[in-house]
């Protein structure tokens, strides 16, 4: 999938294969359903809680719905979805590692609380493909590497929060951080966040005391960046990457980069190459 290592962002070559590969191993039509009694088929509504014996492949008339607490845990236990993928509110989902939920087509909605484990670079724990999108109401907590992946071509509402932990990684496209909403990066070590697009919106609030690597970032009216003291920002390509900047920045970290500068930028620190136009 789409995520870029320390030493690898030189080229995309290798993201357009890995994306080929994945597509060939995991995609399907048919419903399959685990051999346990946590699931339960209404009609084309599946009703998925407690812990997976098997996968779930989703077709494209299933709904799946997490209607209470679910591990997803260990080798062949995953979510693949076809349709609208629903997980309620005060509900957890937890994805544990070598596991994974991906979004085929249609929509996810987050409406609790969602915790991704360690992927791989070739499967992230929760994907997101060209095409669908997924909308997160509630809480993301990505705590692994390449934990969250959201293809170009899809699309991802934060109406909530989402956080990738000191211990994970992600590649973010598509994103609108919505009104009263948080994105807080804190990844740290050799595999770095990766933005391909992200637009944050008047009310929203953007916290990195991480390491991204980005293309395209816009921080609208009445929406804040802040780079603390550990944050990292450095642009993919320094000819054609900018943060468009109509709302507020604010500097205490490193940043290499360009900036479309429309409104205030706040520097205080001494590791800035910024290229204000």
């Amino acid at each position: 999938m789409e995520f870029v290592k320390a030493n690898e962002f030189k080229g995309k070559g290798k993201y357009l294969a890995i994306a080929a590969v994945l597509a060939m191993v995991i995609s399907c039509v048919a419903v399959s359903l685990p051999a346990d009694a946590e699931v339960e088929a209404e009609g084309k509504i599946l009703y998925i809680h407690g812990t997976l014996d098997s996968g779930i492949d989703g077709g494209y008339d299933q709904i799946i719905i997490v209607d209470d607490d679910l591990v997803i845990d260990g080798a062949n236990k995953h979510v693949i979805a076809n349709n609208d993928f629903i997980v309620k509110e005060g509900v957890t989902l937890t994805i544990k590692e070598g596991s994974f939920v991906d979004i085929q087509s249609g929509k996810a909605e987050i409406n609790g609380n969602v915790i991704c484990e360690a992927g791989t670079y070739d499967v992230p724990t929760f994907s997101v493909r060209s095409g669908a999108g997924v909308d997160i109401k509630g809480d993301m907590a990505v705590n692994g590497l390449y934990g969250f992946y959201t293809a170009p071509g899809s699309t991802v509402g934060l109406d909530g929060k989402l956080t990738i932990a000191e211990t994970g990684s992600a590649y973010i496209s598509g994103l609108t951080i919505n009104d009263k909403s948080k994105l807080d990066i804190q990844t740290k070590g050799d595999v770095k966040t990766y933005i391909q697009s992200i637009t944050a919106e008047s009310g929203s609030q953007f916290d990195l005391a991480g390491e991204i690597l980005f293309e395209e970032i816009i921080i609208n009216d009445g929406a804040t960046f802040t780079i603390t003291e550990t944050g990292v920002v450095i642009s993919q390509d320094i000819l054609s990457s900018a943060i468009t900047n109509k709302g507020n920045i604010v500097v205490n970290g490193e940043f290499i980069g360009a900036v479309d500068n429309w409104k205030t930028i706040v520097a205080d620190s001494d590791a800035n190459c910024m290229y204000i136009n």
